[in-house]
This record gives C-alpha cells, structure tokens and sequence, in this order.
C-alpha cells in the first residue's frame, strides 16, 4: 500500500512537471501524455474510494509498466506500430472468419 502510494504521487508529480513544460497544446496533442493522465487520474482515484474492484487496481499496475516503457523511445516505436497493426490484423481475422 505504501508502495502504491509513492508510484501514484511520484507519477502524478511527473505529470504536472511535464503539463507544465510542455503546457496546453504539446501536452494534449502527445499520446503518450494522454495515457500518462488517464493511468495517473484512474491511480488517484482507486486511492481515494476503497471499494474499487481488484481487477481494476491490477489493471492499472500494468498500464504502470506500459507508461514507464513508453518514455523509452525504442519501445515507444515498437508499441506504436503494434496499434497501428491491429485494425489490419482484425480485417484479417475477419476474413479468416467468414471462410471458416
């Protein structure tokens, strides 16, 4: 539990440092800081209600993980093209349904 809260107010401290940097227009159109908000947002909020689902405070420990491999730029490449995969990969199942 104390872990948790360190990561959450270490992360939303980043946050705001790089709202700040980068302030409205940078920040909002980066996906990257979109997530980052969300996880953040989601993460203040299961601290703050106590009946949160489980699965969901596991979800975001994961996400954790995706957001820290996302400020390395490599990787960022690497999770880029494979969203940018998934709507072909879907067409193909599709397909691959339909003649089944």
């Amino acid at each position: 539990a104390k872990l948790d809260l360190f990561l959450t107010l270490a992360f939303t401290l980043e946050l705001l440092l790089n709202a700040y940097a980068n302030w409205l227009r940078p920040f909002v159109t980066n996906g990257w800081s979109i997530f980052d908000f969300l996880i953040v947002t989601l993460s203040l909020i299961s601290l703050a209600v106590d009946g949160m689902p489980v699965r969901l405070i596991l979800l975001l420990r994961c996400c954790r993980v995706l957001r820290i491999f996302g400020k390395v730029p490599s990787v960022a490449k690497i999770f880029a093209a494979l969203f940018q995969s998934l709507i072909p990969m879907m067409n193909a199942f599709f397909i691959i349904f339909i003649i089944a």
